[in-house]
């Protein structure tokens, strides 16, 4: 017989697959056969109703028990919260009652400790004024000191402490015979007790030993030139042994060691670590520079390559620099970056003039000899260089500024175009270097350059038309009322100016 329950408890379970292998079994495959017995089919069926029937009461007495006992273990769950809930009601009651005595006892207990500090404070600065008169006395006497406090140098931080009181009461005495050799031998002993605390500082720093290092830095800030001593001491104590490549290369991982110790030891680290980097600047950096562009003076393109590799390489180190707490002030490293270059940059813009124009000379020299043209002796080439720069102020308004600024950028280009003898090529070539320089001087946004320019173009033109034309061009609007030996003095460069007889072109 087909186990029912074992059918039903099948996962997933399907109706119609389950009536249909009900049929099979009840049928025995044979329901579609002439043999078919429905009689059979519809008893099994029956059959199968009441084993499906008395399932469903089974289960439904199984899901009333546990129901029942759901409600049982409800019930006692609601007594044992209820009780727990009484418990914890007491339990903070009593806290509560706890708290409130804590309160009342520590309101004492404070009124307590202040009654007995108004009076042990007084006892206290009584005592104190007590040992401080004690040695005192013993400054004013002639003889040497005795206490051991002063003696044992076990007892440094507690000298230190005592000095420092006794120069500051020092201080407050008048400047009479009775008491000037007691405060002259508390200032040499101060003074004295200062520098063994810097020497033990230092000690301790060359050792690593940074709680001793934070307590003498503590007790030092107390004296009045100690605190900077100190700072000045662990600065030069730090970079001892630190330069050994490149300074370059050296400054950051000197300020990431510096970095952490300074951190670990002073309370005011961040000033510490800027007066470390302007150190390093001022006493290594600046000088190293120093001492690499002062061989370079000779060979200015060789001082200036260098000076940029100097500046860029001190960029660099900024930046890196930069991460650490140095100054809050983002232009701090700029401007000291500034200062170290300071002295070069001054005349940097003038070097850098000068070496770019002995190039461009070099250059245009290199340039018109490959191309062909031969210099020509023109002794007075500078004297009209001159006289065209002084023409072309007085057009553009005498001295004004821009007036001189665009004279200076052509005089040059002149002064270089006067030295040859040009063919018509070559006097393309050299209108097509004039408009380079010009395409630069436009940077300017300067009018009365770019009007000098024009001029000078025109001036170039004479060089390249036809000679029939010359006349014309002459007559053009940028060289109308230009001095006439100028003019003549472009005219002259060509190459045909004897062959075209154009020595009375201009009269």
């Amino acid at each position: 017989m087909l186990d029912l329950e074992k059918e039903l408890r099948q996962e997933p379970f399907v109706v119609d697959g389950f009536v249909d292998r009900l049929t099979w079994w009840a049928t025995q495959g044979q329901a579609n056969k002439d043999e078919f017995d429905p009689n059979s089919l519809e008893e099994t069926f029956e059959d199968s109703l009441r084993q499906l029937k008395s399932l469903s009461d089974k289960n439904k007495k199984a899901i009333e028990e546990c129901e029942n006992a759901c409600q049982r273990v409800e019930a006692e769950e609601k007594k044992r919260l209820l009780k727990l809930e009484e418990e914890h009601m007491m339990a903070a009651n009593q806290f509560h009652s706890l708290d409130a005595k804590i309160h009342r006892i520590s309101a004492k207990a404070v009124a307590l400790g202040e009654q007995l500090e108004n009076v042990n404070v007084p006892r206290a600065r009584l005592v104190e004024a007590r040992t401080l008169i004690k040695y005192f006395h013993e400054f004013m006497s002639d003889d040497h000191l005795t206490s051991e406090v002063f003696t044992d140098p076990y007892q440094l931080l507690a000298a230190a402490d005592i000095i420092q009181k006794l120069y500051n009461l020092s201080i407050e005495l008048p400047n009479n015979e009775k008491f000037q050799r007691a405060k002259q031998k508390i200032s040499k002993k101060y003074e004295e007790i200062e520098d063994e605390l810097i020497r033990t500082f230092l000690t301790a720093q060359h050792e690593n030993d940074r709680e001793t290092m934070k307590t003498y830095v503590a007790t030092l800030s107390t004296f009045k030139l100690g605190y900077t001593r100190c700072i000045d001491g662990f600065i030069e104590e730090i970079q001892q042994g630190a330069y050994f490549r490149d300074v370059f290369s050296d400054i950051v991982p000197l300020c990431e060691r510096a970095s952490q110790l300074i951190d670990d030891v002073f309370a005011i680290s961040e000033s510490v670590m800027t007066k470390l980097v302007v150190t390093i600047f001022k006493t290594k950096l600046q000088v190293h520079i120093q001492q690499q562009l002062d061989t370079k003076t000779e060979n200015l393109d060789l001082y200036l390559t260098t000076l940029y590799e100097l500046f860029k390489k001190t960029r660099q180190v900024s930046t890196q620099l930069s991460v650490f707490k140095i100054a809050n002030d983002p232009e701090f490293l700029p401007h000291l970056q500034q200062n170290v270059f300071e002295k070069h940059l001054e005349r940097y813009f003038t070097n850098e003039c000068k070496n770019l124009t002995e190039k461009c000379h070099s250059h245009l020299d290199g340039h018109y000899s490959f191309i062909g043209h031969q210099k020509k002796t023109l002794p007075s080439a500078q004297g009209l260089s001159d006289a065209l720069r002084r023409e072309f102020q007085a057009r553009l308004g005498g001295s004004g500024t821009d007036g001189h600024l665009g004279a200076d950028l052509v005089s040059p280009d002149t002064a270089t175009l006067l030295r040859f003898e040009y063919n018509e090529i070559g006097g393309m070539l050299a209108i097509c270097d004039l408009n380079e320089y010009r395409k630069c001087a436009r940077e300017l946004k300067s009018p009365l350059a770019e009007q000098l320019f024009e001029i000078l173009h025109s001036l170039c033109n004479l060089l390249v038309v036809a000679a029939e034309n010359v006349p014309q061009v002459i007559k053009d609007e940028h060289l109308s009322g230009l001095d006439k030996t100028v003019i003549v003095a472009f005219i002259q460069l060509r190459a045909d100016y004897k062959t075209a007889r154009l020595q009375h072109v201009v009269r």
